[in-house]
């Protein structure tokens, strides 16, 4: 008996470690990440990329990570931006005065630099959209391997970073912060050997604060500190110039992941749990520019949670264009800004089984008249992105050949029925069953799937049809990356 119970507890052991990239055995800590930066960067290495820079913190490895967002990229791309009057005041450029374009060419140096241990972390495709994405990339110089998101510390990692970073691995180490003259630091989770403030628009009116710390570092022999920088764009510049001179420290980039900490308020949508709080960034660039519908319905007495669901998804695929077809009159008097929505609606059946099909037909009809298109995804209301890397890989199952993906239903007496509450199929099959289809009329005892099944296997070969086996649990994201909303009690 003994035996068995010390096998059972090695297996379990065992499986907690696949499980988890960092997981606990006997006391120690282990990391299942690679000693290398070697990932491909793309949606499934989000999280991947958060563990490389906390394993390096917790191994005492120097490095140096400077993230570049919309704004520092305007910088770089002469646009003029001025946001001095956001929250706390962060900072403005002006391509017409002279006196920018020195802290111009710094923000550049800073940006194109290269070291063995230096990263920079851009704007996202998903984020950003494809062509700045590719931009930065270009225009950064650096290598794959020394490019991560901007976004690493926050949206869908953040709750991560909050848990293991600042409630964890910073209270381990010997920490200097730079941030807002008005925060409060003392707040902190963990104690800061050194403040250094910075004021409004600090790139260019606490620029000689590099100086400062640099003469700091120099006459007090600083080495193994973590500096955490909060203060805009001179943060890209303090991490470039310090990192350079004094590499034996390690140098982020922490932007308003501290701000709640500090008094200074939840600053960003993903501080507030927001949208972006759920977002797992993607780098696939090539998916972005993928012309994409989302087609919606029927949503009879859940406009708010449509309305919800379109914008959330919207945030994986902002050139996407949403069609909604409703049998809720309120529904058709929806307007959602900064998303292109066209809504139709149709009479309200007695069976909302035939509410569903007609919404699923009736939205691919009006995606396939725009006339050219890739994909077009179905789903229901209830239906929000949680994993876009599997839902990319669905995606790529059209691009590989395939007409359509869908999930099997999980009954084993309907195994050849087509569930749609989540459905892809590619925009020409999608031409050539719902160009001209009208609303169907309940019939006796007909079963939605099966009428669907039959109407889809007329026009599209069982070999061109890929099926996902359903196996997801409750609360958990489906094999196609969607999560569904629990019913309201």
């Amino acid at each position: 008996m003994r035996v068995r119970h010390i096998l059972k507890n090695i297996r379990k052991n065992i499986k907690d470690f696949l499980r988890h990239p960092i997981a606990s055995l006997g006391g120690k800590r282990y990391c299942s990440f690679p000693p290398v930066l070697s990932f491909d960067l793309r949606s499934d290495d989000f999280k991947k990329a958060l563990l490389f820079f906390l394993d390096k913190l917790r191994k005492g490895e120097h490095f140096a990570f400077s993230r570049w967002g919309d704004g520092e990229m305007a910088i770089l791309k002469g646009d003029a931006i001025d946001i001095l009057k956001k929250e706390h005041g962060e900072f403005k450029y002006d391509p017409c005065d002279e006196s920018d374009e020195f802290y111009r060419t710094k923000m550049t140096e800073a940006f194109t630099f290269k070291s063995a241990n230096y990263f920079v972390g851009i704007g996202c495709p998903c984020c950003v959209g494809p062509d700045a994405f590719e931009w930065m990339k270009q225009s950064s110089r650096q290598d794959e391997a020394h490019l991560a998101w901007a976004n690493l510390f926050v949206n869908a990692n953040y709750e991560y970073f909050q848990k293991n970073f600042i409630n964890g691995v910073f209270a381990e180490r010997k920490v200097v912060l730079v941030c807002n003259d008005k925060a409060v630091p003392e707040k902190l989770p963990f104690i800061s050997e050194k403040i250094f403030r910075v004021s409004r628009n600090s790139w260019k009116e606490d620029y000689a604060l590099i100086d400062k710390i640099g003469r700091w570092i120099e006459e007090n022999k600083i080495k193994g500190r973590v500096f955490l920088f909060c203060a805009g764009p001179l943060s890209n510049m303090l991490v470039h110039q310090l990192y350079s001179k004094n590499p034996e420290n390690t140098y982020i980039d922490a932007g308003s992941v501290l701000d709640p900490f500090m008094g200074l308020g939840a600053t960003r949508d993903y501080l507030r749990g927001g949208f972006t709080a759920r977002k797992i960034c993607t780098w696939d660039a090539e998916l972005q520019k993928k012309k994409i519908f989302f087609c919606y319905g029927p949503a009879y007495g859940r406009k708010n949670m449509l309305k919800e669901t379109v914008k959330y998804n919207a945030m994986y695929f902002p050139q996407a264009k949403i069609k909604i077809v409703a049998n809720d009159r309120a529904v058709g008097r929806m307007k959602i800004r900064g998303v292109d929505v066209e809504i139709d609606k149709f009479a309200r059946e007695r069976d909302p089984r035939f509410s569903s099909l007609n919404a699923l037909m009736l939205s691919l009809r009006m995606a396939v008249a725009e006339g050219d298109g890739d994909f077009i995804i179905f789903t229901h209301e209830d239906y929000r992105i949680q994993d876009i890397s599997l839902l990319s890989k669905a995606l790529m199952k059209i691009e590989e050949g395939y007409d359509m993906v869908f999930q099997e239903s999980g009954d084993v007496k309907a195994e050849d029925r087509l569930d749609f509450d989540v459905l892809i199929i590619s925009f020409s099959a999608a031409s050539k069953i719902f160009s001209s289809l009208a609303t169907v009329k309940p019939a006796t005892g007909e079963h939605i799937e099966d009428y669907f099944t039959g109407l889809v296997k007329k026009n599209i070969a069982d070999d061109k049809i890929f099926s996902i086996e359903r196996r997801s649990v409750p609360g958990k994201s489906d094999e196609l990356g969607f999560y569904r909303i629990p019913p309201q009690k």
